[in-house]
């Protein structure tokens, strides 16, 4: 049934690499804070503990202030996290056939996989070609997925260039 849930989704992080407060002000600044949805794309943070409510709550309103219209996200307590069905995993890497279909990841894999996660983001053009060139051999791809990996990316970034004729 549609509109029952609310699409999430659940992120772990490295708190040595990168903060809680960082990856809230990178959520505030990546869609419109100021427009009201229904509960199947509700926009909202989870928090887990009184620490990370406040710190929403704080950066929340801080962001205010840059903006005109009232912010609508609602801060709320995180409940349990279900994981989408399988089609919807790593949805952007499997709309990519010439990468998808070369790594034979497990349904499973495309969950918990760090590559998998961090090649959905490319194929989905969420990363610069030379961010890809900065960590594709740890990817552990082989050259053709590379290359492929690589077209992909390059195809998506390259402005329409007017006709020749």
């Amino acid at each position: 049934m549609a509109g029952d849930h609310t699409k999430a989704v659940e992120i772990q992080f490295d708190q040595t690499k990168t903060s809680y407060r960082e990856l809230l002000k990178v959520f505030w600044t990546t869609h419109d804070p100021t427009v009201s949805q229904e509960t199947e794309y509700l926009s909202a943070i989870f928090y887990h503990n009184e620490e990370q409510k406040c710190l929403a709550e704080e950066i929340k309103q801080e962001h205010q202030k840059t903006l005109e219209k009232p912010i609508v996200i609602r801060i709320i307590p995180a409940t349990t996290f279900y994981n989408a069905e399988h089609h919807h995993q790593k949805y952007l890497l499997r709309k990519t056939p010439e990468v998808f279909t070369y790594l034979k990841f497990t349904n499973e894999e495309l969950v918990t996989s760090p590559v998998a996660t961090r090649l959905n983001g490319y194929c989905g053009i969420y990363g610069k070609l030379s961010d890809l060139e900065k960590e594709i051999d740890l990817f552990g791809l082989d050259k053709q997925l590379q290359f492929e990996l690589r077209r992909v990316v390059r195809r998506a970034i390259l402005p329409l260039e007017p006709s020749a004729c």
